[in-house]
């Protein structure tokens, strides 16, 4: 097995999916050498995404998305599903599920990975400075974490009592036809529903409002139930150059749960 180290460069071109036939979506467990596609499509998916520009430059954080993804695979409370397409073998998308103890501090347990990768790309530059005082737009990114970090953490602390099933990442590949969006979601949650009924735990998620296309839909349809919601500030959170692009706003945040008695709500394949 072949592991993709930190240093290694990565194309965002991808796979063209123009030339695939009609896809056939199998879910499976991660591997190894699944490691370089999943980041891509992490990197990808997100480029987008608000927080996650504030948080990192998506371009060029590949070394702390392959460290998350070895970290997670080698996780025994971490688990990582893919949906591929059977007749090309091409990865399309995935998902990482976690176990949270009630004890746990863990960020990447207790919060999506955009953070994760968000802090460890702080953690580098931090090392970098040495003894160099940090930056305003350094102390406005770890105020961002940390504000993500407490909610996550706080919402579940009120909402599940004990043990919980974390999603943490659901990254669908950006450049899929529309039409073949449901059937990649929809069989990445049931995998994930299945896995929270063998636990028998809840499970929990928190994304931004409209992430991923209407995630919320498919999360109402299979028998998540909204719990709550914040909104972050963007613009107190940016950085001087991106304040002077006039960029910010709010972003709203939902957080949902899916308790035990839903596994088979909505199921369509």
């Amino acid at each position: 097995m072949s592991r993709p180290e930190g240093n290694e460069s990565v194309s965002l071109s991808g796979p063209d999916f123009t030339e695939l036939p009609e896809l056939c979506i199998i879910p499976r467990d991660a591997k190894f050498d699944d490691l370089g596609a999943m980041a891509h499509i992490f990197i990808k998916s997100f480029k987008g995404d608000k927080t996650a520009q504030l948080l990192h430059p998506l371009d060029s954080t590949w070394p702390e998305v392959v460290d998350m993804l070895n970290k997670y695979l080698v996780d025994d409370n971490t688990h990582l599903i893919l949906a591929e397409d059977e007749t090309s073998e091409t990865i399309v998308g995935w998902t990482s599920v976690s176990l949270v103890l009630p004890d746990v501090e863990d960020y990447f347990k207790y919060c999506d990975s955009t953070l994760w990768a968000g802090r460890a790309r702080l953690r580098k530059e931090e090392q970098a400075r040495g003894t160099a005082p940090e930056h305003e737009d350094d102390m406005r990114r770890r105020n961002l974490i940390t504000q993500l970090r407490e909610e996550n953490r706080n919402g579940q602390n009120k909402h599940i009592e004990g043990q919980r099933l974390v999603i943490n990442t659901f990254a669908l590949h950006p450049d899929v036809f529309e039409d073949e969006i449901p059937e990649i979601a929809y069989k990445l949650m049931d995998e994930t529903r299945d896995l929270a009924k063998r636990e028998g735990l809840p499970l929990w998620a928190q994304f931004p409002q409209n992430s991923l296309g209407d995630l919320e839909a498919l999360f109402e349809e299979i028998g998540f139930a909204e719990v709550g919601s914040f909104d972050l500030d963007l613009t107190g959170y940016a950085s001087e150059e991106l304040r002077r692009m006039r960029y910010g706003g709010n972003q709203k945040w939902m957080q949902w749960v899916l308790r035990e008695g839903n596994w088979e709500r909505g199921r369509r394949y």
